[in-house]
């Protein structure tokens, strides 16, 4: 997306790459051999070729990545000067290596603890870059621990990680779906994303809201801007 900004603080975007563009509904069904994309910026399930659905669930946590890359090194060329090159930061795993390492990297560090300590915590110190990390935080607790799906429908983990949890801790599915979203589903799928991306339209009403709130909260800091 291109965006743009008016001299009144309104943003403006056009989408662009349709060429890389697909149905989602042609493509639900397929394994996801051909990958097109940015390391970073991927998805963990394009990263990982899980044969589960396409949805706009795959956009918005790339979404996500973006806005944590933007946060770390800078919207802009002035903000860009203030980034230590020679730190280690761990959001770098997600450029490097090959895709595996990629969505590796992801997986652990999209948990609510680390996403925290490791991700929003190197935010650059700048006006404004506060207001994108409470953004991302809402964004990614909406996305991976919404609390309309039950815990088995939450965050990064393997189906097996999710087996062993359940067999760990003496629970069935119905036990721990029940009274949730997803405690219709199959109890086969214990897959988290493949859970989620069934509830594709309730998570992403949920993450269009925390846009819309972001939105409001930018327009009136600029409005106040104006007024001092």
């Amino acid at each position: 997306m291109l965006m743009t900004r008016d001299s009144d603080g309104m943003a403006h975007g056009m989408l662009i790459d349709f060429d890389c563009a697909v149905w989602a509904s042609e493509e639900s069904a397929r394994p996801r051999a051909n990958m097109t994309g940015t390391l970073p910026y991927m998805s963990i399930a394009n990263l990982d070729e899980l044969a589960i659905k396409r949805t706009s669930l795959d956009d918005w946590e790339s979404l996500i990545y973006i806005l944590c890359w933007l946060g770390t090194f800078g919207i802009n060329d002035q903000d860009e000067k203030s980034v230590d090159t020679n730190k280690y930061l761990p959001i770098k795993a997600w450029a490097e290596g090959n895709a595996e390492s990629s969505a590796s990297s992801k997986r652990d560090q999209m948990t609510s603890a680390a996403f925290s300590s490791s991700i929003v915590s190197e935010f650059l110190d700048i006006e404004g870059y506060s207001a994108l990390s409470i953004l991302v935080l809402r964004l990614r607790s909406k996305l991976f621990d919404n609390p309309k799906v039950s815990s088995i429908a939450r965050g990064t983990r393997r189906q097996k990680a999710v087996q062993l949890d359940l067999m760990a801790n003496n629970q069935t599915v119905e036990q721990e779906t029940k009274g949730y979203l997803d405690g219709r589903l199959d109890k086969s799928i214990l897959d988290p994303f493949a859970r989620r991306a069934e509830f594709e339209k309730e998570i992403s009403d949920d993450l269009w809201n925390v846009m819309a709130d972001a939105q409001q909260q930018a327009l009136e800091r600029i409005r106040q801007q104006r007024l001092q």
